[in-house]
């Protein structure tokens, strides 16, 4: 595939540490990387631009939402979507450049997560395949305000993708359950608008359902002493979300 059939669309808010190694492997791929910024206070603007990355800088919308808007700014309608955070190997690089992209498919990627410079490869982390090349006109992100989904991928074929995704989603643990807590509190909101009540058997098993699932069910053992912070923080957010529930709906 020859360089400019697609554009890059990343959302970021104060991602200075890493968007320098994003957009260092953006830049074999494609004339049009967007940064969609929501007026980050660091250095990640000027940062992007000494990578020739276009910025347009607006106010966040939830994940769906913020990177819809980004997609339909993009100068290409196929689009490879990133976080500031996510790092795309060399093999992969060399692989996306390979590809031929047709309409009717998906290209998938596989991401290896990092917790505090670790590679987590169980605990429900690992292997992580997910649809990030797509054409604009045949799949957009759901409405979701976290954990963000395409629409419409049983319409597509999967194509995955040999490399990896280096996702640097957390160098500290206090990082870690500040992220969950804003998670935590976007699913409360959601449910609030879908017009959801979590019952009571959520509240109670929910939490050791989550650690169970992550630390045994998917062998977050096997990780260490990471994967123990993994489902036992995991087991806190869902904690958290009936916590953020009770105080929105109590206004």
């Amino acid at each position: 595939m020859s360089t400019g059939q697609f554009s890059i669309v990343i959302i970021s808010k104060n991602e200075a540490k890493v968007i320098g190694e994003t957009l260092r492997a953006c830049k074999e791929l494609t004339d049009d990387i967007l940064l969609v910024d929501s007026f980050s206070t660091d250095d990640t603007v000027e940062i992007a631009k000494s990578y020739g990355a276009r910025i347009i800088s607006k106010e966040w919308l939830g994940y769906s939402a913020t990177k819809n808007f980004g997609n339909q700014q993009a100068k290409y309608d196929w689009i490879l979507s990133l976080d500031a955070d996510e790092v795309l190997d060399a093999n992969l690089v060399k692989a996306i450049q390979q590809i031929t992209l047709q309409k009717g498919h998906v290209y998938y990627i596989n991401r290896l997560n990092y917790y505090c410079g670790i590679p987590v490869k169980h605990s429900g982390w690992f292997p992580q395949w997910i649809p990030r090349i797509f054409h604009r006109q045949e799949h957009q992100w759901d409405n979701s305000l976290v954990h963000e989904k395409l629409l419409d991928l049983q319409k597509s074929k999967a194509i995955k993708l040999p490399g990896l995704m280096l996702h640097y989603s957390y160098f500290s643990e206090d990082q870690h359950l500040e992220k969950l807590d804003k998670y935590a509190k976007y699913r409360a909101e959601e449910w609030i608008e879908r017009g959801k009540k979590p019952n009571l058997l959520k509240r109670v098993f929910g939490p050791g359902v989550r650690f169970f699932r992550n630390y045994f069910w998917m062998l977050g053992f096997l990780d260490g002493q990471v994967g123990y912070k993994i489902a036992k923080n995991e087991a806190k957010m869902v904690s958290l979300q009936f916590i953020w529930y009770d105080k929105l709906t109590a206004k």
